[in-house]
């Protein structure tokens, strides 16, 4: 099995685990343990960490820092896109890059699709909400972690020769990860099992990502050979 199968089988298997964890959200212990009595799946697992986390709305205000960090990142990817494009007429030379587009837009489809059918509603309302709000997965988090996680890879390939500025991108990125789940958690507007499933699918696009990757060198190596022998 080469790299880009094995990206391809990850990817499955995490994409499965998500899945898998939703089933058990809605058919597997549900209470109304919710904001205004709402039902929630696997509560006593819910229930107890969220009674030991409770709901801190000053926390979550580091969580929309973090989000419009995150948005700054996959800004300075999808810009330095155009600018190759532009300049090079072609997207070869930065083709990590090129696949971070469809990566992000895959997210698009879960958030339309899970804010129209809800799984889980958050364990707290917000500012001038009189309806706790779909929060299964968390998108904040799985958008943050899917930037960081994939910039993680591309930063690797644009400055693979600048070993002390990767060694810092690396630290950076390493700690937003750490941050997201940590303050998100802590804030205590999402459900336990909101932020694991955040995760499953966050770690599912990013190998889907590396496969994307891989799938391209192979194709550009493959089409180069091929211009030489004849």
């Amino acid at each position: 099995m080469n790299r880009k199968q094995k990206a391809y089988r990850n990817a499955g298997i995490w994409m499965a685990a998500f899945f898998v964890l939703m089933i058990l959200v809605l058919h597997v212990d549900v209470r109304g343990i919710g904001a205004d009595g709402m039902n929630v799946g696997l509560s006593h697992l819910n229930g107890a960490v969220h009674f030991i986390t409770r709901s801190h709305p000053y926390i979550y205000v580091f969580t929309e820092l973090i989000r419009w960090i995150a948005v700054l990142v996959a800004l300075s990817f999808i810009l330095l896109a155009v600018w190759v494009l532009i300049k090079k007429r072609t997207l070869r030379s930065v083709r990590g890059i090129a696949c971070l587009i469809p990566t992000y837009a895959m997210m698009l489809p879960f958030w339309f699709f899970l804010n129209v059918f809800t799984v889980n509603c958050g364990p707290a309302l917000f500012l001038g909400e009189s309806h706790p709000s779909n929060s299964f997965p968390s998108m904040t988090t799985v958008f943050c972690l899917v930037v960081f996680g994939t910039a993680l890879i591309e930063w690797h390939r644009l400055f693979r020769d600048q070993k002390a500025l990767l060694e810092k991108l690396d630290m950076a990125g390493m700690v937003l990860i750490g941050i997201t789940l940590l303050v998100r958690l802590l804030a205590g507007m999402n459900w336990f099992t909101d932020l694991l499933a955040a995760v499953f699918l966050s770690l599912s696009l990013i190998n889907l990502y590396k496969g994307l990757c891989i799938r391209v060198v192979y194709t550009q190596e493959h089409h180069t050979k091929a211009t030489e022998n004849r």
